[in-house]
């Protein structure tokens, strides 16, 4: 599982090297990575701990050495975190996370050896590790997240806050007159719940012993908007106790808009609006040059070929929502030098159909826009996207196709596991496992046709009156 530098990431059934795709995050395909390293080292620990195997001990100093060499960045005061085989950095990233729990893990891993010149050395890495974390990413009695190329992604993640406890208390225990660091530690582990969320009212289910589902908390300045589903607990027919599970409200917002299309929609329906107000300015402008006769030829014309454009999609696809979709992905295509066509042949009714509006609108509004970034992106001349849409008694067959750069063959099996993207560092790996999802549940299927420098193909086959697996909900509904 090693190579003469360090730890390599992904291997197949018989143990040999395979590349990262599955493991690799932010579009970074990593052949060595911190996390694999320290997590390594924490199991490596454990064995040491209790066996005080010299074998496992020189394997700890050797996992040392690299992390003093290759991972820690004195200049940044920072671990990096993805690397390719000779240790150089990938991206410009700060797991704020991993910091602070590398700074107590590896820590406690050295301390087992007992060689305080090697203790010295490490506590210094560790004790700067966890004094920038706390200045640059200890805010509002928790942790952010991760900072990405100079972006910082504040989320609180519940494992950074547990780790934050952890790394602090033990940044105090070495440094006792950093108080500050014991107050962190404190903040994040005992803050009273009124303190956080005034409106809480958890108590009162001891009264009344009924449960209430998504109640919108009130929050302090700082802290996420939360929905609170609140329980009472019962036992030999008493209440003897509430218990609350917090959600993220941004979060579910974000599935919610997601599983119906409704983002897609107001996409597509801002770029079509970004379309008509350029076609206002250059209107206004004719007149402000008193071209008059030229400024009515052109509302004619622009009249003309919006009443086409809209007419012909309209005709052929008679539910609002998708037609909507198709309209205002149309207008943000052309804006950005692409043709979007839609199949003459293409039907759908705009009754009652194979899949509900929304199911379809996510999928094609997934694909579309995946469509639309790669060929954005793309040096080519000929930008095109075709889609089709075709119902029938038997089945419904949906059809994005592109001109755009391809996927690469090594990374197609794995397109639809969560994680891996299609876009590099661009993405994030979630748009087409949510079209898997949904397929699946709709009892669907998908082929991809994909040539590098040719382009791309989508197909997407439904039953007739597909309705969802019985395990029911939505993908990612609890």
């Amino acid at each position: 599982c090693t190579d003469s530098r360090g730890f390599l990431e992904a291997f197949d059934e018989t143990f040999h090297p395979v590349s990262n795709e599955k493991l690799s995050e932010n579009g970074v395909m990593a052949e060595k990575t911190m996390n694999t390293l320290l997590h390594v080292f924490e199991g490596y620990s454990g064995l040491y701990q209790v066996t005080h195997d010299p074998e496992v001990g020189e394997s700890l100093r050797r996992i040392l050495k690299s992390y003093e060499v290759d991972i820690y960045n004195p200049e940044k005061h920072r671990q990096e975190v993805f690397f390719d085989k000779d240790f150089n950095s990938l991206l410009d990233m700060h797991s704020y996370g991993h910091d602070i729990e590398s700074s107590w893990l590896v820590d406690w891993g050295c301390s087992l050896l007992g060689d305080e010149e090697l203790n010295r050395k490490i506590f210094a890495i560790n004790s700067d590790l966890a004094n920038e974390i706390y200045h640059t990413a200890y805010h509002k009695h928790s942790l952010w997240n991760e900072c990405v190329n100079g972006v910082d992604d504040k989320n609180r993640v519940w494992w950074v806050q547990a780790e934050t406890v952890l790394g602090f208390l033990n940044a105090w225990q070495k440094e006792p007159e950093r108080t500050e660091y014991k107050q962190a530690a404190e903040d994040v582990l005992g803050r009273p719940l009124r303190e956080i969320y005034p409106a809480s009212q958890l108590p009162r289910l001891l009264t009344t012993g009924k449960p209430e589902y998504n109640v919108h908390l009130k929050q302090m300045p700082g802290s996420q908007e939360v929905l609170a589903n609140r329980m009472p607990i019962w036992e030999d027919g008493e209440i003897v106790g509430a218990v609350a599970v917090f959600r993220d409200r941004t979060e579910v917002t974000n599935l919610a808009e997601a599983l119906t299309g409704s983002r897609h929609l107001v996409e597509a329906m801002r770029a079509y609006a970004h379309e008509f107000i350029n076609k206002l300015h250059t209107i206004l402008g004719l007149i402000q040059l008193d071209r008059v006769e030229q400024a009515e030829q052109y509302i004619l014309d622009v009249s003309e070929v919006h009443h086409q454009s809209v007419s012909r999609v309209m005709n052929q696809i008679e539910d609002t929502a998708v037609a909507a979709l198709l309209v205002g992905k149309a207008s943000r295509a052309a804006e950005l030098g692409i043709q979007l066509q839609v199949d003459p042949r293409s039907s759908l009714s705009g009754e009652e159909h194979m899949l509900p509006s929304g199911v379809m609108v996510t999928i094609l509004g997934n694909l579309i826009e995946n469509a639309t970034e790669s060929l954005n992106h793309s040096t080519r001349k000929q930008k095109e996207i075709h889609v089709s849409i075709l119902e029938n008694p038997d089945g419904l067959l949906l059809c994005v196709e592109d001109t755009g750069p391809g996927i690469l063959p090594e990374l197609l099996p794995y397109i639809f596991e969560p994680g891996v993207s299609t876009k590099g560092e661009a993405g994030h790996g979630l748009g087409l496992v949510q079209i898997k999802d949904l397929t699946d549940l709709y009892h669907g299927q998908i082929r991809v046709e994909s040539e590098p420098k040719s382009g791309t193909s989508f197909f997407l086959s439904f039953p007739a009156h597909s309705t969802p697996s019985p395990q029911g909900g939505a993908p990612g509904s609890p």
